[in-house]
């Protein structure tokens, strides 16, 4: 059995399909299997699988030229007034920015197509050699080609100029190492991305994982109980053995032939669970208003409070008003 300290890694900005392919081997715990050339294939894997979520963590950013903003607003109305989801985001300041994960424009259009018969004037369909980077993301025999959109150039995230811009297009994605009971709150934050660590399909009897199973370390809490010392050495006690058991009986039903999927049901709430989080800065805002108050976890506190400071740092103007009891 091996005892981890939770962390976390701010993941520095990688190409397109690369960046999609690390947050989704998360799931299966495959890191070992990317090389120069897998990320392609392991989207298209992605695709054939209907695993489209794992497509949220990569986004377009678009600048919107001349009078298109409003044909773009219609075709969004049209289909929301039909009751399609649009997960598309956009702002109109000094300039109209709309932007959306891969796997929202790729719904968007298909719903285009689907409820029209054609895509919006500002967008076209062309045919696409085979293995290209856009054929292998948006695995159709056609793609839907951003650089037909007339009048959209696409920006990046630096070229953001005002807080709202920001607040409303600039993604970041976060890998959490916690246990199961940080994963289940994390996720409840609706406007965000999770790729997260599945015991289903990760197999902990295999060597790949050295046969054993991966706790979250706990002991640190205790020990800021206000129980005497020889309270605080039992629970500890108790704590490990109950972990040491369940590791014992897990390992039990595989070797009875149980899958990994069958056999979780032992797993305590301490299992070691990797997840990557993406979410625009508004919706870390509102993550950390919530997970850095007093009120919070205090395995959640001990992960959310240090990644606050850190994005203050990085972005003030954005970040700088809040407190560990909300905002300021």
């Amino acid at each position: 059995m091996k005892v981890l300290k939770s962390s976390f890694e701010i993941l520095a900005p990688l190409p397109r399909l690369t960046h999609i392919e690390r947050c989704g081997r998360t799931c299966y715990k495959s890191e070992d299997r990317i090389t120069h050339d897998s990320s392609g294939k392991f989207v298209q894997m992605l695709l054939q699988n209907g695993h489209t979520t794992v497509l949220e963590h990569s986004s377009y950013i678009f600048d919107v030229g001349g009078t298109f903003y409003k044909e773009i607003l219609h075709f969004i109305e049209r289909l929301e007034e039909k009751g399609y989801l649009i997960m598309l985001r956009y702002t109109r300041d000094r300039r109209f920015i709309i932007s959306g994960n891969v796997r929202a424009w790729i719904d968007f259009f298909d719903a285009c197509l689907a409820e029209f018969g054609f895509l919006p004037p500002f967008a076209k369909i062309e045919p696409v050699a085979k293995d290209t980077e856009k054929q292998t993301l948006f695995g159709k025999f056609y793609e839907y080609n951003f650089n037909g959109f007339s009048c959209l150039d696409e920006i990046t995230k630096w070229d953001l100029d005002t807080v709202n811009e920001k607040m409303v297009h600039w993604d970041e994605s976060v890998r959490f190492i916690g246990d199961r009971g940080f994963t289940h709150e994390v996720v409840r934050h609706r406007i965000s991305s999770p790729s997260q660590e599945s015991t289903r399909y990760c197999n902990y009897g295999a060597g790949k994982f050295g046969n054993e199973i991966s706790v979250i370390d706990i002991c640190n809490h205790i020990q800021d109980l206000k129980v005497s010392t020889e309270d605080k050495m039992n629970l500890i006690g108790i704590w490990y053995a109950a972990m040491e058991f369940a590791e014992q009986q897990y390992m039990a039903m595989i070797e009875l032939g149980a899958p990994a999927q069958i056999a979780r049901s032992v797993l305590p709430q301490s299992t070691k669970a990797e997840i990557v989080i993406t979410a625009n800065l508004r919706e870390w805002v509102w993550i950390f208003t919530k997970r850095c108050a007093p009120a919070a976890h205090p395995q959640m506190r001990e992960l959310m409070l240090p990644l606050l400071t850190m994005f203050q740092t990085r972005l003030p103007e954005v970040f700088l008003h809040l407190t560990t009891s909300g905002i300021i």
